[in-house]
């Protein structure tokens, strides 16, 4: 089994006028020996364009300004290395079963929508590449909380869930941080007993 962890910044919150300008993944496998393999890739891309739009309100969330943004590379040009990089996890880096990878994230329907969004832009199918099921490392919190090993927790936010469980991250509210955090929620919470899947 595969999973291909994923955690974009975006522009705004609708992909109807927003989308990534910073997707990060960790595509993780076990080998035929049973060895766990992992990849970590991330890409920053400009997506601004005539229809996506920088929204004030998305800089509360990341702080990442349109001026810098607007210097990170065209998606044109980035989105094919996005291609190629779903087209090698695809295969399983030639070193497990070639399968299409579980999309993995916190909330990630969230990431799923832009980032496909983004990709069809581009004439990129994003399904092309992953499981049609998803898994979702805010259900798997859910359970924990509700089989108490999250008792008392203020609410399940990913940092939240994350400093209960004294995960640190660095890197909040960046897709390379993000993403590092919700796999190691992930393995935490599988290590108390709370499956993901």
């Amino acid at each position: 089994m595969s999973l291909l962890y994923c955690d974009t910044e975006t522009t705004g919150f609708s992909t109807k006028d927003s989308a990534p300008f910073e997707i990060a993944f960790i595509f993780v496998s076990t080998t035929k020996d049973g060895k766990q393999y992992e990849v970590k890739k991330g890409f920053r891309l400009n997506p601004l364009n005539d229809t996506i739009f920088y929204h004030d309100q998305a800089f509360i969330t990341h702080g990442v300004s349109e001026e810098l943004i607007r210097n990170y590379p065209p998606a044109r040009i980035i989105v094919p290395q996005i291609k190629s990089f779903l087209q090698a996890c695809r295969k399983g880096y030639g070193l497990c079963p070639e399968e299409k990878p579980y999309l993995t994230g916190y909330c990630i329907d969230f990431d799923y929508r832009h980032v496909k969004k983004l990709l069809s832009d581009y004439g990129v199918s994003l399904n092309n590449y992953i499981s049609p099921r998803h898994l979702d490392v805010y259900n798997q919190a859910k359970s924990a909380k509700a089989r108490g090993v999250l008792r008392g927790i203020e609410n399940l936010k990913q940092e939240t869930v994350a400093q209960f469980l004294g995960i640190e991250n660095p890197m909040t509210h960046s897709a390379a941080g993000d993403i590092t955090t919700t796999r190691e929620i992930t393995k935490t919470l599988h290590e108390k007993g709370i499956k993901l899947y």
